[in-house]
């Protein structure tokens, strides 16, 4: 496997993962092994993370300042999402939306929505490879960026951190 970074006009860093002989590092070049090559590339299958980003963040304090003077934890409800948006045949958005909402008798101390999306681009796959990608494979990739934005969020809003569990997406979607 062969990872070199691309330059794009909106990416400040791409990187591109192949399976093979590296650009430029064949053995032979001839025209028989230049054709052979672009048969074999066109073919294989191929996914490429575009680009990783925080779309939408809101955070709620109703009862600051009060809530800061509780000493009790608080309870917790959270709640999570996964959704899917096609750009073109081979490009689509994969978001996931977490929502916490934090209570301290009752009385809510905060409540926070996060949208981590994250642009995966695809080639030569079946459609259930790529329903497995949307379901599972893309939600794991993403989830880690919004747990730590989840987490920095909480703390510099005023509240000691809260950790996010791990998410099995595999066993989320059963």
């Amino acid at each position: 496997m062969h990872c070199y970074p691309l330059r794009a006009l909106l990416a400040p860093m791409l990187l591109v993962c192949t399976f093979g002989a590296a650009p430029g590092f064949a053995a032979q070049n001839t025209p028989a092994n230049d054709a052979e090559q672009a048969t074999s590339t066109a073919t294989k299958a191929r996914f490429q993370i575009q680009r990783i980003y925080l779309k939408e963040v809101t955070l709620s304090q109703p009862n600051a300042p009060a809530v800061f003077v509780e000493t009790d934890p608080p309870t917790l409800d959270i709640k999570l999402e996964k959704q899917n948006q096609d750009v073109t045949p081979d490009i689509f958005e994969n978001r996931i939306k977490v929502t916490v909402t934090a209570k301290v008798h009752g009385t809510v101390a905060f409540v926070l929505s996060a949208v981590q999306a994250g642009i995966f681009e695809v080639h030569n796959i079946t459609a259930q490879q790529r329903a497995g990608l949307l379901k599972t494979g893309c939600p794991s990739i993403l989830y880690p960026y919004l747990r730590t934005n989840i987490t920095d969020m909480i703390v510099r809003a005023g509240f000691p951190p809260i950790y996010l569990a791990e998410v099995d997406f595999e066993k989320y979607v059963r």
